[in-house]
């Protein structure tokens, strides 16, 4: 169920004063190096911010993936150097499933491959190549299948090696070979369909990411000033800064829509149209980020790198823009060619 508008908007507004307040560039530097942001992760978790979608009577805001979707965009704004996103839709489908995790933040394992359950689904088998922040989370949760469906599974921590990647996010891989699970529920999803949450996810923290370097760009063009006035007056600059604003507009308006799409379950189109759309946008935002600012972009000092290091890294987490296009392509001709054009003008073709 959606938060009504007064209580999401309440909410948001909370939301964003706390990063703002609490997620300074100095805490993403500072993470980067291996210090745990304790206060802002307390600060997450007591504002509710990790238990968006889950009911009120599991201890959650009681809120929908739209919701979701919006705190998510919000934590790509502020490049939050924490897995508050990836806790949020583990504990999302944790709710769905009816699976009590642990509490702390939680590492995600679902990929385009599902894991194999054991007939009895007490053990899973399988890998996932990169589960984001798997080192720091006190427990995993993953989707596994057999043949009597999906499960979702509770995994010990410290099973996953890995290393960081380019923007000082840990990533670990998984490797398992008839491995215990601590707890596990049946789930009415498809591990695939757990794996478009997954990307539907990064679609927002994307889109918040990218945002935010169009906010970078445009306060940069008024300020900085050559041959006495800002560079936002010169041809050039208002060129890029428009072609700029036209890709971000685009990845948001495909994030909102995927999210609503997701939310009265009709997501698949929409999430693969999303994800294509924003893996593929991303180099060119940062690309045109960086030209905006110049020398002054590629400084350590300066926070634009925080949120066009992510986007470069982002873009292929749970499916690059050819994995995404390549669905695209599936979904289309598995409707066939009377399905297209409503589908198109609907946005759901799966």
């Amino acid at each position: 169920m959606a938060l009504d508008q007064d209580t999401r908007s309440m909410m948001l507004e909370t939301a964003d004063r706390l990063l703002a307040d609490k997620c300074p560039p100095e805490i993403v530097n500072a993470a980067e190096q291996g210090n745990w942001p304790a206060a802002l992760w307390n600060a997450l978790e007591e504002a509710g911010l990790t238990a968006i979608a889950v009911p009120e009577e599991a201890g959650g805001v009681g809120g929908s993936l739209v919701d979701l979707a919006a705190v998510q965009r919000l934590l790509g704004y502020y490049a939050v150097p924490l897995p508050a996103a990836e806790t949020a839709l583990a504990r999302h489908l944790a709710g769905l499933a009816g699976l009590e995790v642990p509490a702390g933040p939680l590492g995600l394992a679902v990929s385009q491959t599902p894991l194999r359950l054991s007939a009895d689904g007490k053990r899973l088998s399988g890998s996932v190549a990169s589960v984001p922040w798997a080192q720091s989370a006190t427990a995993i949760v993953a989707v596994g299948e057999n043949e009597k469906g999906a499960r979702l599974v509770v995994l010990p921590a410290g099973g996953a090696t890995g290393i960081n990647n380019s923007a000082g996010e840990p990533r670990g891989r998984l490797a398992l070979q008839d491995a215990v699970v601590t707890a596990a529920q049946e789930l009415a999803l498809s591990a695939a369909e757990a794996w478009r949450l997954a990307a539907l996810m990064r679609v927002q923290q994307m889109a918040g990411a990218g945002q935010r370097i169009l906010d970078i760009c445009i306060q940069y063009a008024r300020d900085r000033k050559q041959f006495g006035k800002p560079i936002g007056s010169f041809q050039a600059v208002q060129q890029l800064l428009s072609e700029l604003a036209g890709h971000v507009a685009s990845v948001n308006a495909a994030a909102e829509s995927a999210a609503g799409a997701a939310d009265g379950g009709q997501g698949g189109f929409a999430i693969a149209a999303a994800k294509a759309r924003a893996s593929e946008a991303a180099g060119k935002i940062s690309a045109s980020g960086h030209q905006v600012l110049g020398a002054m972009g590629f400084t350590y000092e300066h926070n634009l790198h925080h949120f066009t290091r992510r986007l470069w890294c982002w873009r292929d987490d749970y499916g690059s823009d050819t994995t995404w296009a390549g669905e695209l392509g599936r979904l289309v001709c598995a409707a066939g060619p009377e399905a297209l054009w409503p589908g198109l003008t609907a946005g759901r073709l799966g």
